[in-house]
């Protein structure tokens, strides 16, 4: 029926808009490996570029020890600049923080956590362990790793219009020698995951108190093992 609201054809952008032959994935989490399947599967695109700022697939079950790291106090915008990596003794590339524990296991059952193309192997826990969902995930890329650049830290990503065509344009860091480069894309999927920047409310007298007692307040993204809070008082 006739109708006097905009048609679908009046807010969408023309055709030529979306033809999209470069694509870059920024994350190769659980999300990132996913989507890049789809969009290998689908077997229309020229390019499909992966930048996993660690040196192996995973996203947040990819665990890391602590780093010792120090959380803002408060710390309420989620405006930061890109992670700084650690460089461990004896480790062949940096890592990156992330907030996955020593003794994790899902809250999801296996059977409704597995892509539909992977079944978990029939050992794992009912609730796998970090170590088996981080396992499943490696196994999971294993015919797309020849896409991803791994410890490739994107640092930034800026659209412009090329005759009425979108074109971004991605700038990554390699974390091991330092080298950047840049590069143009039709589309971006970003699948860097949101674990990354804590968020400690601005409580009434909470900067005086961690200035007072500065190693007392931290952020359960540095949290791995319950030791050091044994004995202890835990708000």
């Amino acid at each position: 029926p006739a109708s006097s609201g905009l048609s679908m054809g009046s807010i969408s952008r023309p055709v030529g808009a979306f033809n999209v032959k470069r694509i870059a994935v920024i994350g190769a989490g659980p999300t990132g490996l996913a989507a890049t399947k789809y969009l290998l599967a689908e077997k229309t695109f020229d390019t499909i570029d992966v930048y996993e700022q660690q040196a192996e697939v995973g996203g947040v079950w990819n665990y890391t020890p602590s780093l010792t790291e120090r959380v803002p106090v408060p710390q309420t915008t989620p405006w930061t600049p890109p992670e700084k990596p650690s460089w461990p003794n004896g480790a062949l590339a940096p890592i990156f923080s992330n907030p996955m524990y020593e003794k994790l296991n899902t809250n999801i059952p296996k059977p409704l956590m597995q892509f539909s193309d992977q079944d978990f192997p029939a050992e794992a826990l009912l609730y796998p362990t970090r170590q088996d969902v981080q396992a499943y995930l490696v196994k999971y890329s294993q015919d797309i790793r020849h896409l991803i650049a791994f410890s490739s830290q994107v640092e930034d990503v800026t659209l412009s219009d090329a005759n009425g065509q979108d074109l971004w344009t991605l700038i990554a860091k390699s974390t091991v020698t330092g080298e950047k480069l840049k590069r143009n894309y039709d589309a971006v999927v970003v699948a860097n995951g949101h674990y990354s920047v804590p968020w400690i409310p601005a409580v009434p007298g909470i900067e005086e108190f961690n200035s007072a007692y500065p190693s007392i307040i931290s952020h359960s993204k540095i949290y791995r093992s319950p030791d050091s809070f044994r004995d202890k008082k835990v708000i």
